[in-house]
C-alpha cells in the first residue's frame, strides 16, 4: 500500500512539475509577442485539465490575439468567466479560477464579434463587479461600452466606402500583406509581406507595361528583425522605416539612388531617444515630419509629434500636436496628406467604434488642429483599424483589408468611392440633371516648354434626388475614372475602373462606350483640351490592350467647359478637392447591360457643387486638331518633308518655325493620321490644336 501511495505521489508530482514549465513557456511567448504558440502552449494544458478557468481565460484572451481566430475566443471565455473569483492569484499556475477581467474580455470579444448587446453587458458587469481593478483599465473599459453603443448605433447603415483588391497585380501573393505607401507618381509601391518565416518588405516598379514582380529589399536596406515601411516621400526617393528593438523602436530612413536603396539609417535624437517612435510620415514638400512616440511628457501613451527640416536638412525639435488630436489613450500611424493641412491617423480616444479607429483632422491657419472626424465604416472596425495611407490625392486611399474567404490573412485594396453620403445615383432614363466641377491635370508626353498647365470641364448626369429602384437590365451607366494632376497617365485607381470597364463589355458584347476627358481650369483652355483629349485617349487604347474592340470605343475632349465641381471655395480660396474631382474621364456605357454590375458613382460634396450662375455661359469651344511634324528656328528644306502631301507652316513668336500637317475635328482620326505620320519618319510629332498656331503666329 505505500509503494502505490509512493507511486502516485511521484506521479503528481512530474505531472505539476509539467504543467507548470508549459505554463511559464506559455506567458513567455505571450510577452514575447508569440501569441499563435503561446495558444499552443495553453491548449495542451487544457488538455490536462479541460475545465481550469485560468487556462480557459487565457486560450480566449489570446484568440483576440490572433487574426482570424477572434469568434474562437468566445467559447473559451463563456466557460471561464463562470469560474471567476475576485481572489484571483496572476501569474500562478495553481490557479484554476478566472481573473474579473475575464468580463471585459468577453465583452471585447462579443464586441469584435458585432455582438453588441452581449459585448456592453459584459462591459458593464466589469465596470460593476472590478472595483479593485486599475482605475485606467476601468476607465478604457467605459470608453470600449460607448464604443459598442456607437457600433450598434450604425449597424445597417451605408458604408462610407468600398475596397478594390489591389495584390490582384500579383498572383503569387497568398501571404498577409500590410504597411502600403505609394510615391506621388502611383508608379512605386512598398508593402510588407508576413510569410511565415520572417517579414519582408517588399517593392514593385510600373512602366507601360505594367507593374513588375515584387523583390524582396531588406538586404538593400541593411535591416534584419522586425521592420516595417511606413512612409515613402512624394518623389519615392526617400523610404522611412520603424525598426523594433527588444525594448524598444526607432524611424529609419533609406534613399533611393541608382535602382536600390541604400542601407537605412536611424534619424537624429530630435526623433528618436530611448523611447519607442513607431511611425513617421513625411510631407509632399519633404520638409514636415509627422511621428509617433511614447515620450515622457505627452497626452497619453502614444502621440503624434511634428518636426521640420532646417536648411541643412537635419530635424528639429519635435512639438506634440497638442490634447485636439492626442488624447490620454493611444494615438498611431498618422499620414499627412499632399495639401500638408489634412492629417489622417489613428486612435483610441475620439469616439470610435472599438479599438482604434481612423480619423482625420485638417490644420487650421493659427496651426491648431479641427476636431477629428471618424472617417466611418468598412475602413474602420469594432477592432483595431490603423495605417490607412490616403495615398497622395484627396479621394483615394490604401489599407490592408482582411480576405473574406479568409480573415487570417490581409490584403491590400485601395479605397475608392469616399463620401458615400454625397453619393448620387445616376439615372436609367432621362432623368438626369448636371453637375459641375473642376481639377487641375499633370505633364503630358511631347509639350513644348511653354505649355506646363492644365484645364478640362464635362457635364456629367448626376441622378436626381430620388433615384428610381433599379431594374433587372439597364440601357446605361456611367462611372468617373480619375487622373493625377497635370497628367494622363493611369494609376492604380484608374486601372481598377478600366478593368472593371474591360471586364464589363467583354461579358456584355452588344455594349458600346463613350469616354469623355475633363481638366480642372488652371492653365490654357486650348492645353486642357489636349490633356482631356489625351486621359480619354490612354482609357481607350488601355481597353483596347485588354480585347476590346477599337469600333465599340469613342473619344472626346471637352478640356475646362463643364467642371463638375467648383475648382474655389465659396469664399474665394483655392480648392484642391474641387480641382480634383474635376481631373476625371467619364464613362458612358450603353446596351443592355445587367443592373447588378457595379462601377464607382460620382461623389459631389454639397459644398463643392457649382452655383449655376457660375457655370450656365460656360461652353466647351470646338477645336480643330492638327499634327505638329517638326519645329526648328530658321526654314527647313522642303525635302524633309517630301514623304508628306500637304504641310503648312507658322512662323510663331517665339522664333519658331513650326509645321504642321492635316486638319481633323474627331481625336481617334488624328490619332491613326499621327501613326501614320510618325511611320514615316518623323517619330516626334505629336497633337496640337490647329488654333495655337494661329494664336501663336500673331
Amino acid at each position: 500500500m505505500l509503494l502505490i501511495l509512493g507511486i502516485a505521489l511521484t506521479a503528481s508530482g512530474q505531472y505539476n512539475k509539467e504543467f507548470k514549465r508549459i505554463f511559464f513557456d506559455a506567458q513567455q511567448l505571450y510577452e514575447s509577442g508569440f501569441y499563435e504558440e503561446s495558444f499552443n502552449r495553453f491548449s495542451n494544458l487544457l488538455a490536462l485539465d479541460p475545465g481550469n478557468s485560468n487556462i480557459l481565460f487565457h486560450c480566449g484572451a489570446l484568440c483576440l490575439y490572433i487574426q482570424g481566430k477572434e469568434a474562437e475566443a468566445i467559447p473559451y471565455l463563456e466557460e471561464a468567466v463562470k469560474g471567476v473569483s475576485s481572489t484571483y492569484k496572476p501569474n500562478s499556475y495553481k490557479e484554476t479560477s478566472a481573473p474579473v477581467y475575464t468580463y471585459f474580455v468577453l465583452g471585447r470579444a462579443y464586441h469584435l464579434n458585432n455582438q453588441y448587446d452581449l459585448a456592453m453587458d459584459n462591459y458593464q458587469t466589469y465596470l460593476a463587479t472590478g472595483e479593485n481593478e486599475d482605475p485606467g483599465q476601468l476607465e478604457y473599459a467605459e470608453l470600449q461600452l460607448q464604443a459598442a453603443e456607437r457600433a450598434r448605433e450604425k449597424m445597417g447603415m451605408r458604408p462610407s466606402y468600398k475596397f478594390q483588391n489591389l495584390m490582384d497585380f500579383f498572383d503569387d501573393e497568398t501571404h498577409s500583406c500590410s504597411n502600403p505607401v505609394i510615391s506621388g507618381d502611383g508608379n512605386l509601391f512598398i508593402y510588407l509581406v508576413d510569410y511565415p518565416s520572417d517579414k519582408k518588405i517588399m517593392m514593385s516598379t510600373r512602366d507601360q507595361d505594367g507593374w513588375s514582380r515584387p523583390r524582396n529589399i531588406n538586404k538593400e536596406l541593411g535591416m534584419v528583425g522586425e521592420t516595417y515601411p511606413v512612409s515613402l516621400s512624394y518623389d519615392g526617393r526617400e523610404l522611412y522605416l520603424a525598426h523594433y528593438f527588444y525594448s524598444h523602436s526607432d524611424i529609419y530612413v533609406s534613399t533611393f539612388e541608382g535602382g536600390h536603396w541604400t542601407e537605412a539609417v536611424p534619424l537624429g535624437p530630435n526623433i528618436n531617444g530611448r523611447t519607442s517612435e513607431t511611425h513617421a510620415s513625411i510631407s509632399k514638400d519633404g520638409n514636415t515630419l509627422y511621428f509617433v512616440s511614447n515620450k515622457r511628457g505627452g497626452q497619453g501613451s502614444y502621440d503624434i509629434y511634428v518636426s521640420k527640416r532646417n536648411e541643412k536638412g537635419d530635424w528639429g525639435p519635435a512639438t506634440n500636436l497638442g490634447p485636439v488630436v492626442n488624447t490620454p489613450y493611444e494615438e498611431r500611424t498618422p499620414f499627412i496628406s499632399s495639401d500638408g493641412i489634412t492629417l489622417f491617423f489613428s486612435s483610441q480616444g475620439h469616439g470610435s467604434l472599438g479599438g482604434l479607429d481612423n480619423f482625420f483632422t485638417v490644420q487650421t491657419p493659427d496651426s491648431g488642429w479641427t476636431e477629428p472626424v471618424n472617417i466611418g465604416t468598412p475602413v474602420n472596425t469594432a477592432g483595431d483599424d490603423q495605417f490607412f495611407n490616403p495615398g497622395w490625392n484627396e479621394l483615394d486611399g490604401y489599407y490592408a483589408v482582411r480576405r473574406e474567404d479568409n480573415p487570417s490573412i490581409s490584403t491590400i485594396n485601395a479605397v475608392i468611392e469616399l463620401e458615400p453620403e454625397e453619393v448620387a445615383s445616376l439615372p436609367e432614363e432621362d432623368t438626369t440633371r448636371e453637375e459641375v466641377v473642376q481639377v487641375t491635370a499633370e505633364t503630358v508626353e511631347n509639350r513644348e516648354p511653354d505649355q506646363q498647365t492644365e484645364q478640362t470641364t464635362a457635364v456629367v448626369p448626376v441622378a436626381p434626388e430620388t433615384p428610381a429602384p433599379s431594374e433587372e437590365v439597364i440601357h446605361e451607366l456611367y462611372t468617373i475614372i480619375p487622373f493625377a494632376y497635370n497628367s494622363y497617365k493611369m494609376d492604380l485607381a484608374a486601372q481598377f475602373e478600366a478593368e472593371k470597364i474591360a471586364d464589363l463589355m467583354g461579358k456584355n458584347p452588344d455594349t458600346n462606350l463613350e469616354l469623355t476627358g475633363h481638366a480642372d481650369a488652371t492653365g490654357s483652355a486650348e492645353y486642357n483640351l489636349l490633356l482631356s483629349l489625351h486621359r480619354a485617349d490612354r482609357i481607350a487604347r488601355y481597353l483596347v490592350e485588354k480585347g476590346v474592340d477599337q469600333e465599340r470605343i469613342s473619344v472626346e475632349g471637352m478640356g475646362e467647359a463643364t467642371p463638375l465641381a467648383r475648382n474655389h471655395n465659396p469664399n474665394g480660396s483655392d480648392s484642391p478637392l474641387g480641382r480634383y474631382v474635376n481631373r476625371h474621364v467619364i464613362a458612358r456605357i450603353t446596351g443592355s447591360i445587367p443592373a447588378s454590375e457595379g462601377l464607382s458613382w460620382i461623389y459631389i460634396p454639397e459644398s463643392l457643387k457649382p452655383v449655376p450662375s457660375l457655370t450656365d455661359n460656360e461652353k466647351s469651344k470646338r477645336y480643330t486638331l492638327t499634327i505638329q511634324v517638326m519645329a526648328d528656328l530658321k526654314p527647313v528644306n522642303q525635302n524633309k518633308l517630301k514623304n508628306l502631301d500637304q504641310v503648312d507652316m507658322y512662323v510663331c513668336n517665339d522664333g519658331y518655325y513650326r509645321y504642321t500637317y492635316g486638319a481633323y475635328r474627331d481625336y481617334t482620326e488624328a490619332r491613326e493620321a499621327l501613326s501614320e505620320v510618325q511611320k514615316k519618319g518623323f517619330p516626334d510629332a505629336f497633337i496640337k490644336t490647329t488654333e495655337w498656331y494661329q494664336m501663336a503666329s500673331q
